[in-house]
């Protein structure tokens, strides 16, 4: 059985003319002619048999009836128009898999995430976070954001940033003591490590300090962990700027010594050689290149 559905065009001329209670800024809107909403106005009313708007010299107000049908087309086009977003996202809408660590994703892309999800609503971005290097092509990732030197053989890589590092603490360590003004003075107090002591190594050459006359260090293994610890006052971590910019900032962790070392480590997004030209990966990937040239010229 055919539905009994008014006249799309005359629908839109009326809710239009409705809402602004003008025949002159509906037809504005709609870009069609004064007349050509006036007669599509009274089509509709001819069909329905009823007045929708009682029409002055210099105004115009909706009848009871005019309001009520208002209402109700209103209420149909708010209905459409979900409907054709939902269908379009899921049409559209392509999922990339990146694998990258927890750390990174907590302290640096999480908080900009939700400009490239606004920006591009067609991609969605699912989370592998682990600190082990991920077969790309044998668990199905899409792309990795890592943090090293550059080479991974078998992969294409993009720099996204370069890294400064230097020794963070809370503000409360340095209150309690020992004192930490300068590089000598972390012998006295507990060092918190991700990894092999080589998290700290190069920072540790450069500023004259041998390793092994700290006595007290405590192996963590996960940068997140080291963050916490040291946001607990339980030692002094090696900061990375581009995770500990933020917390810096707000004061939750200090710079107690001058010495920092950009080293020659950073941070890429490794792609399969596979999937260049890949439009969605494109995309991510220039996304990501131009936050990162957002940075103040000391963290890029």
């Amino acid at each position: 059985m055919a539905r009994e559905l008014p006249n799309l065009l005359a629908l839109r001329a009326f809710e239009a003319a409705g809402r602004h209670l003008s025949f002159t800024r509906a037809a504005e809107e709609l870009f069609l002619t004064q007349g050509a909403i006036s007669r599509h106005v009274r089509g509709l009313e001819d069909e329905l048999g009823v007045k929708l708007f009682h029409r002055r010299a210099r105004s115009m107000e909706l009848t009871p009836q005019g309001a009520a049908y208002l209402s109700t087309v209103r209420q149909a086009f708010d209905l459409l128009a979900s409907g054709s977003r939902q269908v379009r996202a899921a049409r559209a809408q392509i999922r990339l898999k990146v694998a990258l660590t927890a750390s990174f994703a907590a302290n640096w892309l999480l908080p900009r995430l939700s400009r490239f999800t606004a920006a591009h609503p067609e991609i969605g971005i699912d989370f592998e976070p682990s600190v082990q290097i991920i077969d790309l092509s044998a668990e199905g990732i899409d792309a990795a954001i890592r943090y090293g030197g550059g080479s991974w053989p078998g992969l294409d890589a993009t720099a996204l940033m370069s890294e400064e590092v230097f020794p963070v603490c809370s503000p409360a360590l340095l209150a309690k003591g020992p004192p930490l003004e300068e590089v000598a003075d972390l012998v006295h107090h507990n060092l918190l490590l991700s990894g092999p002591r080589s998290d700290w190594e190069g920072w540790a050459a450069a500023a004259d300090l041998d390793l092994q006359s700290v006595p007290r260090q405590t192996m963590l293994y996960d940068y997140n962990l080291v963050l916490q610890a040291a946001l607990d006052g339980m030692g002094v971590a090696l900061g990375r700027r581009i995770l500990v910019e933020e917390r810096l900032r707000s004061g939750e962790l200090v710079q107690p010594l001058v010495q920092s070392l950009r080293n020659a480590m950073g941070y890429y997004l490794v792609t399969l050689p596979a999937r260049r030209g890949d439009k969605s990966i494109d995309t991510f990937r220039n996304w990501l290149l131009d936050e990162a040239a957002s940075l103040p010229a000391a963290d890029a």
